[in-house]
């Protein structure tokens, strides 16, 4: 019985890792160069790379292990290979926005008091 299973088995099936009719594997970016996904064709798409957005894993101690890879945390092609982007939340770009405008309303008040100053040591020269 178990032969023929077997034999039902198509043997006309390519190994796994092997596509029937040997098309490749491309990754696909947008304008923007971010990663969009991947597909199998004959013809190298537009937009595409046959360069996967992976990085080495790396051990407990920060070492890269030969021949083992993960990928990379939104992944953005920038023109010659993949580079991995923080992912920053709106709450920390708001954040950022907010100290920014602190830092330009602190430099702006710096500025003024010194036209001030200015304006009242040249007022004082005149009189």
């Amino acid at each position: 019985m178990q032969n023929e299973q077997i034999n039902e088995l198509p043997t006309d099936n390519p190994p796994i890792n092997q596509s029937s009719v040997n098309k490749i594997m491309y990754y696909c970016f947008d304008e923007s160069g971010n990663y969009v996904g991947f597909l199998y064709a004959d013809k190298q798409p537009e937009n595409s790379t046959t360069n996967a957005p992976v990085k080495p894993y790396r051990d407990e101690s920060g070492n890269p292990i030969e021949g083992i890879t993960v990928g990379l945390n939104n992944p953005k092609w920038n023109g010659t290979d993949w580079i991995e982007q923080a992912v920053v939340s709106k709450e920390q770009q708001l954040a950022q926005l907010a100290l920014q405008q602190a830092q330009f309303q602190a430099n702006q008040q710096k500025m003024n008091s010194q036209l001030a100053l200015q304006l009242a040591t040249l007022t004082a020269k005149g009189a």
